[in-house]
């Protein structure tokens, strides 16, 4: 796509293991910072382009998931966020 913000689609994919590609828009970018693999082309990528980030995607075995997107660490944070929040 050409606009994205933090898409689900990517977290969902990579807590199960699979491949990742997409655009180099929105937080994708800083996602892939933060340890998701995923091969990014930019968002005029050509299909030649796009189709050799796919085989290399479908080579590297699949997109693996760090723990700050993991459900309990997530959970965990909105907890801390919300009891936070309430004491206010």
């Amino acid at each position: 796509s050409r606009t994205e913000g933090q898409p689900g689609a990517v977290l969902e994919a990579a807590s199960c293991g699979l491949p990742v590609v997409a655009s180099a828009v929105g937080a994708l970018p800083w996602m892939v910072e933060q340890g998701i693999a995923a091969r990014l082309v930019t968002a005029d990528a050509d299909a030649v382009t796009i189709a050799a980030a796919i085989r290399s995607a479908l080579g590297s075995g699949g997109a693996s998931l760090p723990a700050m997107f993991e459900l309990d660490e997530v959970v965990t944070r909105w907890h801390t966020l919300l009891a936070e929040y309430g004491r206010r």
